[in-house]
């Protein structure tokens, strides 16, 4: 897949978040279906507070100050950008992800969303094509990614956080 397509698949999938928030009441937004399960707030509040960090990783790598002479994805990062998508199953997120993750409340969602969205229709696809394919930043799974890698997780991650929302709302009968 290209910068281009990245690109507007991410939009795409952050505008579906956005949209998601008119149907979810505000009770609901905050409410965990499961016991050991995360509310739709704390999906979004993970979801949309990982991909400004990983926003903020792909800035670095476009400007010029990220790593170089690293050894690139790890055997777990070049499965999944080969798979494109994260395998079925359910993930524990890592310790330090879960003590991040907040049940917000939906105009909090909204703002952080509208937020992301800007500043990924303001990256431009020769921006990144530009980039020093050798600039990366270091993911604490997949190891050492590039600015293009950083978008094509970002809408991994994305998506794959949208199928959560689904069964989330399947539990609440929303669909």
């Amino acid at each position: 897949m290209n910068v281009t397509q990245l690109l507007n698949d991410l939009q795409l999938a952050l505008e579906e978040y956005l949209s998601r928030l008119d149907h979810y009441s505000d009770q609901v937004f905050m409410l965990q279906p499961e016991v050991d399960s995360w509310s739709m707030a704390q999906v979004y509040s993970h979801v949309l507070g990982t991909c400004l960090m990983q926003h903020k990783a792909l800035e670095i790598c476009m400007q010029g100050q990220g790593l170089t002479d690293t050894p690139g994805l790890n055997e777990m990062g070049e499965k999944l950008f080969a798979l494109g998508h994260f395998p079925p199953g359910k993930y524990q997120a890592p310790e330090i992800v879960k003590s991040r993750v907040q049940n917000i409340h939906k105009e909090d969602a909204k703002a952080l969303a509208a937020k992301l969205l800007s500043r990924i229709k303001a990256i431009q696809s020769a921006e990144v094509l530009t980039a020093d394919e050798n600039q990366r930043l270091e993911h604490p799974r997949l190891g050492f990614l590039n600015a293009t890698q950083w978008i094509h997780f970002m809408l991994i991650h994305s998506n794959h956080h949208l199928q959560q929302l689904d069964r989330i709302e399947r539990k609440f009968s929303m669909c």
